[in-house]
């Protein structure tokens, strides 16, 4: 109830709209645009308290004074409607509005404001009207599936009607669901709604239809998702004049349009549950009435009873010449949330709940300037313009609790990284009896169950309206707990399993015969096929059968059985139910041998299940788990590095993995990858064979893990040993030296042509900490001798590699400026002219560095001063007239014979078997990229950081590289402990 002051106020404030309404007309949509943000301004604070009263003055004013004003947002609530674009033509204006379409006369003119009312009579009628527009298109031609009715009982009047079925077409009006309509002959259409009998007209008034002449015909849609109602030739009055059509189209998402000659209304359904349209349930919506979003930026408060810790925030802004913007937030998913449709002011900041778990989309037809979410897990993905992805990802999972008894499994829903009171939706893939909660689930195992206790279930959570599917791995109460036993002693019956629990990967090629090794007949060198045993003994003479139950966890082999032999060459394959009997005895023993090809997808998902069938008698099984694991042990590679301030000096370093070389006093980290990913880091068990060096493990971990660190104790040779578990097959193990620290000196010179310096010194300073990094694997720490020069000299600031110039120095009058420094000399220029892609080179009198060499390039040239060649993949670089290609093939994999000290010693006595503990997808080429001195990659980043301890099997040369018998392939000088001299530091002469 409105009191007197406030309706004079609300009065005043309509008058000044009609007289907007009228300046427009006048003055054009600038003028106007100016005006209403003054209007919205001084009227700003009325407005919120009332806007919904001051509506409905609004349009009850435009009736009074004979136009009938229906307004509308400036974006359709139906996104995805098939209607005609209405909203748009050659009268529109931008200032948040869309102005009129068509010319002419106007029926029924649509005044376009901010906002829609929806009326109680339009949510009784299940419609309203959006827009009508004048000098619409031409009719469409009627579908070939169209059918004519010409039964009329009576000439004209609007009474003659016939019941026509939609048959498979639904629409949907209000809460109804119309599967028949009344048709009438003068021009409209009724439902036989009890609640809802108003008729849609598509005639200007009661109709008259000629016999012979007028025609009324229906047609479906070709894509089957309409219905179109078509009165032609039919006449206003009963005289045969004021010809027109007539036509109703309906949609299947419960929007029409009627049509009378070129006049086009467009109706919108009103969605019981949103009856604005805005993209807000009803209960949520602050103004269900007036579609105005989440008007000025505001949200909508959350659902009640909300789990707060299921939402976070997002806060933007847009910003754009005009004063409204659209902003549409879309979720990925249902949600109780739901979508939100916001019409804000720019500049000013919106406050918008979203769903964790949840997917959102936010666009606006304004670029947004600012966003920020309010919580750390959360983050934002620009995709394009004026568009974001904003989301907060859940992880689930089902732990288990503790276990009533043996036979019985109990879990529970987990989410992170925080709980947002998620419940169990689904649940599918579980064996033996599953007892699901809102929360969890229980299993329950019988005593003879032969499921093989774990399965991968898939299931899915859901939360405050919203639902995630998610696998898990899980484990019954099947062959767990106490029942998880490899012998079993009971009833005078005796039955045992005797096998390692882990085994390792069978995917090298020992024999090296290109086939990796998983088929029989296996070789000499197969010590990863590994064998097992299957005992029966009784207490008296019995008769029976012992089975092979269950081989899970073991790949499909040839004629369709697992990778289980009963004999060590593999050429005698046995599978599940495979049955050894016993007759009158009272004692078996028979071997197995499994070669574990397929890594394990988690810990102990393998199982070898053994079952004893007496003649009479009750039944025993004893179970045994394993896991096949999968060690990758390779030197140093880009992605096994991580960045790290351990020296203390206030740069980011390279702490490097698997070097070649401890240091004594220092640490070193050694690491393996192991597969599957849940094979514990306890059983992962680090040994050292100390030889006549030293180390020691330090750490919270000490020795067990993927990762480990150690400290130099005394010089020598040592062996890191990897042991897994109770695996019987050959570890990993890396091959180290211990030594003692070794300093070289480097003095720099940056040159200058009296306008430009080649380099910066904190440019040198950083080469240099990036090239103490990598020597760090070999004992060697770098010294930049300060201060670094600076000096001018214009001929030196670019030199000629090869070709003299006039002008220019050569490199060798470059590096010749100093000598006898007691260093290793570095000169910074800024390019060599004749050869702009050499990055760096290195001979007896010093070194120099071009402005686009990095602190690898640096470490590279340091390891021709230390006496190491370059190692190539190919030399196709450099071949000509008289040089042949030599390349490593593409396909070649690392053998033992290609390193004269590998780094994991995985085919030490094996002859020139593959390297078994490098990747399966790793090829010698990979091993020469990762390496410093490759000699093509050492200025370019991702370019190699690994220092060999011994020589590598590659591409190189001796010599300048300009004739054939320059380039070899076979074992490049390039191990540093093999051609190094560590006696003392190399110097420049």
């Amino acid at each position: 109830m409105l009191d007197i002051e406030t309706a004079k106020e609300l009065l005043g404030g309509l008058l000044l709209q009609l007289c907007l309404m009228g300046a427009f007309a006048f003055l054009g949509a600038g003028v106007f645009c100016c005006l209403w943000r003054f209007c919205r301004k001084r009227l700003g604070g009325l407005w919120l308290r009332s806007r919904s009263q001051f509506v409905a003055l609004v349009i009850a004013a435009g009736i009074a004074t004979g136009v009938a004003q229906k307004s509308t947002n400036n974006v359709p609530p139906n996104l995805n409607s098939p209607l005609p674009q209405t909203m748009q033509g050659d009268g529109s204006f931008q200032s948040g509005f869309t102005g009129l379409s068509g010319v002419g006369n106007l029926v029924n003119p649509v005044q376009n404001q901010i906002l829609v009312q929806i009326t109680s009579e339009d949510i009784a009628r299940g419609w309203r009207v959006e827009s009508v527009t004048t000098n619409a298109e031409p009719f469409a031609e009627m579908s070939s599936n169209a059918v004519e009715y010409a039964q009329w009982s009576l000439r004209g009047g609007r009474e003659t009607w016939f019941p026509l079925e939609l048959g498979g077409f639904e629409f949907p009006l209000g809460t109804n669901r119309v599967h028949r309509l009344r048709v009438l002959s003068g021009g409209a259409a009724e439902t036989f709604s009890t609640d809802d009998s108003a008729a849609i007209c598509a005639a200007r008034e009661y109709a008259s239809l000629i016999p012979g002449y007028s025609r009324f015909r229906w047609a479906d849609s070709d894509d089957g998702a309409g219905k179109t109602l078509r009165w032609e030739g039919v006449f206003a009055g009963r005289d045969r004049t004021g010809e027109y059509d007539a036509e109703i189209r309906f949609f299947a998402n419960g929007d029409f349009t009627t049509r009378s000659n070129e006049v086009e209304t467009v109706c919108r359904r009103v969605n019981p549950d949103d009856w604005d349209g805005d993209g807000l349930a009803n209960v949520r919506d602050a103004d269900p009435l007036v579609c105005d979003g989440d008007f000025y930026g505001v949200a909508n408060a959350l659902p009640t009873n909300a789990n707060l810790d299921a939402y976070y925030w997002l806060d933007l802004s847009v910003t754009g010449l005009l004063g409204v913007a659209t902003v549409r937030v879309t979720c990925d998913g249902p949600s109780d949330l739901g979508d939100h449709v916001i019409i804000a002011r720019t500049n000013q900041v919106c406050h918008i709940p979203l769903l964790a778990g949840a997917t959102y989309t936010v666009e606006s037809d304004l670029p947004i300037d600012y966003s920020v979410v309010s919580s750390e897990y959360a983050h934002i993905v620009t995709n394009a313009e004026n568009r974001l992805v904003v989301s907060l990802p859940l992880e689930f999972s089902l732990a288990r609790t503790s276990s009533g008894d043996a036979l019985t499994a109990n879990y529970i829903l987990q989410c992170a990284p925080f709980n947002v009171g998620a419940t169990l939706s689904s649940l599918s893939g579980v064996c033996c009896l599953c007892e699901t909660n809102a929360v969890g689930f229980v299993w329950v195992c019988s005593d003879g169950c032969t499921c093989g206790g774990q399965h991968e279930i898939s299931t899915a959570a859901a939360w405050e309206g919203y639902s995630l599917p998610f696998s898990w791995w899980g484990t019954c109460g099947c062959y767990i707990d106490v029942t998880e036993t490899s012998s079993l002693t009971s009833s005078g019956i005796n039955l045992l399993i005797e096998m390692p629990s882990t085994f390792i990967a069978n995917d090298d090629d020992d024999n090296n015969n290109g086939i990796v090794d998983a088929t029989p007949p296996f070789g000499d060198y197969e010590d990863e096929v590994v064998s097992g045993r299957v005992s029966f003994a009784s207490m008296t003479l019995t008769n029976g059968i012992v089975k092979l139950q269950k081989l899970t966890g073991l790949e499909q082999g040839t004629n369709g059985t697992r990778r289980v032999y009963a004999d060590e060459s593999g050429l005698s394959p046995i599978g599940e139910g495979h049955e050894y009997a016993v007759e009158n005895t009272a004692f078996l023993e028979r071997d197995f041998f499994v070669n574990p090809v397929v890594v394990s997808s988690h810990y102990q998902d393998g199982c070898v299940r053994v079952l004893w069938e007496p003649d009479s008698g009750p039944r025993s099984a004893v179970s045994k788990r394993f896991t096949i694991v999968e060690p990758t042990v390779e030197p140093i590679t880009d992605d096994l590095w991580s960045l790290a301030d351990f020296a203390g000096d206030g740069r980011l370093h390279s702490y490097l993995y698997n070097p070649c070389a401890v240091v004594v006093g220092e640490t070193a980290r050694f690491k393996v990858d192991v597969l599957p990913e849940d094979y514990p880091d306890s059983k992962i068990v680090w040994t050292t064979n100390m030889c006549e060096g030293a180390v020691r493990f330090v750490g919270s971990n000490v020795n067990t893990g993927r990762v480990v660190t150690v400290e130099g104790v005394s010089t020598g040779d040592v062996f890191l040993v990897v042991k897994f578990g109770d695996a019987e097959s050959p570890q990993p193990a890396f091959f180290s030296k211990v030594v003692q620290p070794m300093t070289v000196r480097l003095r720099a010179w940056i040159i200058g042509d009296g306008t430009s310096w080649a380099r910066t010194q904190d440019d040198v300073r950083n080469m240099m900490s990036v090239a103490n990094d990598i020597y760090s694997q070999v004992g060697v720490n770098l010294e930049l001798v300060e201060p670094i020069v600076l000096t001018n000299i214009t001929a030196a600031y670019n030199v000629t590699y090869d070709e003299p110039e006039v002008g220019k120095f050569t490199k060798e009058q470059l590096v010749g400026l100093n000598v006898g420094t007691g260093a290793l000399e570095c000169y910074f220029i800024n390019c060599f002219v004749d050869k702009p892609q050499i990055l760096g080179m290195n001979c007896e009198s010093g070194m120099v560095m071009t402005a686009s060499a990095d602190g690898r390039t640096l470490a590279h040239e340091i390891g021709h001063a230390f006496g190491l060649e370059d190692i190539y993949v190919s030399n196709v670089a450099a071949t000509n007239e008289m040089v042949t290609l030599k390349a490593i093939p593409p396909s070649e994999r690392p053998r033992y014979l290609f390193m004269e000290s590998d780094w994991n010693l995985g085919c030490e006595g094996h002859g020139e078997g593959g390297c078994r503990f490098y990747g399966k997808t790793t090829m010698h080429s990979d091993i020469i990229d990762r390496m410093l001195m490759n000699g093509m990659r050492h200025g370019h980043l991702g370019g190699g950081r690994d220092i060999t301890m011994g020589n590598v099997h590659g591409v190189w040369y001796e010599g300048d590289g300009k004739t054939d018998g320059d380039w070899k392939i076979d074992l490049a000088p390039v191990g540093f402990f093999t051609n190094v001299d560590r006696s003392e530091s190399p110097v420049h002469q």
